[in-house]
């Protein structure tokens, strides 16, 4: 093995350590609590967690869901497409403390948090 093939293997090798060791850990970080309030315009594509009380609860017909989470002054709608909602969207009630680990998205001009995983989602 020539000088370049052995960097070459060597870097391909530390790329993939490297993406491993990252995922491994990611799932230990959780973002800093937002208020529900604090969620704001400019914290699109952000990944925020929040926690609030469930005021309503929102059933699509493909099978998705929205979440509503209110505070006495505010609230953030919670989007769980039809994967999340099939896994979790039975055990969310009215008035039940939640966790939401999620992305700021806007749909159709309203801010919304949106999970990627039934993990992202925990019932206080």
């Amino acid at each position: 093995m020539d000088g370049d093939d052995w960097f070459f293997a060597a870097a391909a090798a530390t790329t993939v350590v490297g993406i491993i060791i990252l995922v491994l850990v990611s799932a230990y970080f959780r973002p800093p609590l937002t208020s529900i309030e604090g969620v704001k315009q400019d914290m699109l594509e952000q990944n925020v967690r929040v926690i609030g009380r469930i005021c309503d609860l929102h059933r699509f017909s493909g099978g998705s869901m929205v979440v509503t989470l209110c505070t006495s002054n505010s609230e953030l709608k919670v989007y769980l497409p039809y994967h999340l909602s099939q896994k979790i969207g039975g055990t969310l009630k009215e008035n039940q403390l939640v966790e939401v680990i999620g992305t700021v998205e806007v749909y159709q001009g309203e801010l919304e948090v949106v999970p990627t995983s039934a993990q992202d989602v925990s019932i206080k």
